[in-house]
């Protein structure tokens, strides 16, 4: 379980994506999603129990106050606005109110963390950019098809896979160096009986709004994106 709270901002922020709201959901018309997002409102004296099994859940007060007792944990927690809570599929809980409660709630099927990540650089705004350390065991891949405004350098260190720039795959092996640049649909599987490992540069301070060739969109920048192997002659 994992509890805390949001500082107050006075700003208000309007979502970038519409959503419908039918019956207190947010996601019930957006046929591709796989979570569920949702206002519950709880009456007085009202209870809620645990998910569905292999389910994770997150909750966020927007008003009022709620009980959580969490199995195993030595005393129940008291949730006021602001607060939030994160359980982790099979945490047996439930919620309780004696007054009324409004919350926001996010829950999706556990899918697990699909390789190891080891982050070299300090994540601070000391550093503009990030070195990732990624381990895949055979048959492994990411669970979705990143686009982003960042660029990448990879060079693969050892083992061999698929991976996909835009519409293009690329069979890929240990020497093997990748440019991803911004806007380009990315996506690996590790193929193979041997574990795969890439080192991966990432920026993270880049302003896409204040970068004039990024505005330049995905379909200029998906011919920027390149495989290239070290070990050929």
């Amino acid at each position: 379980m994992s509890l805390g709270s949001l500082e107050v901002y006075s700003e208000t922020h309007t979502p970038s994506l519409p959503l419908s709201l039918k019956s207190g959901s947010l996601t019930q018309d957006a046929v591709k999603a796989n979570f569920a997002m949702f206002f519950a409102k709880l009456g007085l004296n009202s209870t809620g129990t645990s998910p569905a099994t292999g389910v994770e859940r997150f909750i966020f007060v927007l008003g009022g106050e709620l009980t959580l007792d969490v199995v195993g944990e030595n005393a129940p927690v008291q949730l006021t606005y602001n607060d939030y809570a994160y359980l982790p599929p099979g945490q047996e809980h439930s919620l309780s109110t004696s007054s009324e409660a409004s919350l926001l709630v996010f829950e999706r099927r556990y899918a697990g963390q699909v390789f190891r990540l080891r982050k070299l650089v300090p994540q601070t705004p000391a550093y503009d950019f990030n070195i990732h350390i990624m381990d895949f065991s055979p048959g492994e891949h990411l669970n979705v098809k990143e686009m982003h405004y960042n660029q990448h350098g990879l060079l693969l260190l050892a083992g061999k896979g698929i991976y996909r720039l835009n519409e293009d795959w690329h069979a890929v092996q240990a020497g093997d160096v990748i440019w991803m640049a911004p806007y380009v649909p990315q996506w690996y599987a590790a193929l193979g009986t041997q574990p795969t490992r890439y080192l991966i540069y990432k920026d993270t301070t880049l302003d896409p709004l204040e970068t004039p060739w990024l505005g330049q969109g995905a379909a200029a920048s998906a011919c920027g994106c390149a495989a290239r192997s070290c070990n050929a002659a």
